[in-house]
C-alpha cells in the first residue's frame, strides 16, 4: 500500500491561506480522504473567519468648537460598490457621539439621506441638537468589492452650524 500527504494552499483573503493535507492511501480511500479535507476544509474557515485586524482606537474625534464634541463611534457601510452595479445606491450609517459638558448622545446619520414617515423609512442625514444643526455631507472611501476597511480608513465630512 503506497502512502503519501497532498497538500493545498488556498487563498481566503489577502491575509489568510488555508493550508490542506490529506493522507493518500490507495482508492478505497477516497472517500474517507475527501471527508477529512472537507472536514479540515470547514474547519479552517471558521476559524479563518475571525477578524484579526481589529481596531484598537479610541473614538475618533470628528468635530469640537469648545462648546460640542462629536466622535465618530463607528460606520455600517452597505453602498453600492464603485466597481459594480446595483439597483439601490445603498447607504452608510455613521454613529456619532454628540457631546456638550453637560449632555452626551449617541445617535446615527445616513448617506441615503430618506426620511419618509408614510412608508416608514427613515435613514436622516442631518439633525438639529443641541443648538447645533449638524448634516452628514459625505463618507469616503465608496467601498470596492471584497474590501473591508478599517474605522480609521474612512472620512467623514460633517457640516456644523
Amino acid at each position: 500500500m503506497s502512502c503519501g500527504f497532498l497538500s493545498y494552499l488556498i487563498p481566503f483573503t489577502r491575509n489568510h491561506f488555508i493550508l490542506l493535507t490529506s493522507i493518500h492511501r490507495t482508492k478505497k480511500d477516497t472517500g474517507m480522504r475527501l471527508r477529512i479535507v472537507m472536514l479540515i476544509f470547514f474547519t479552517a474557515v471558521i476559524l479563518g473567519c475571525s477578524n484579526n485586524e481589529e481596531e484598537t482606537t479610541a473614538d475618533l474625534e470628528l468635530y469640537n468648537d469648545g462648546t460640542i464634541k462629536i466622535y465618530l463611534l463607528n460606520i455600517t457601510d452597505s453602498r453600492c460598490p464603485s466597481d459594480a452595479i446595483c439597483v439601490w445606491q445603498g447607504n452608510a450609517e455613521v454613529f456619532l457621539r454628540i457631546e456638550d459638558p453637560t449632555t452626551s448622545i449617541n445617535y446615527s446619520l445616513n448617506t441615503a439621506g430618506i426620511n419618509n414617515p408614510s412608508l416608514s423609512v427613515s435613514y436622516p442625514n442631518e439633525i438639529n441638537l443641541l443648538q447645533k444643526n449638524i448634516v452628514l455631507q459625505d463618507v469616503q472611501p465608496v467601498p470596492l468589492s471584497n474590501t473591508t476597511y478599517l474605522l480609521s480608513d474612512y472620512t467623514v465630512t460633517l457640516d456644523v452650524n
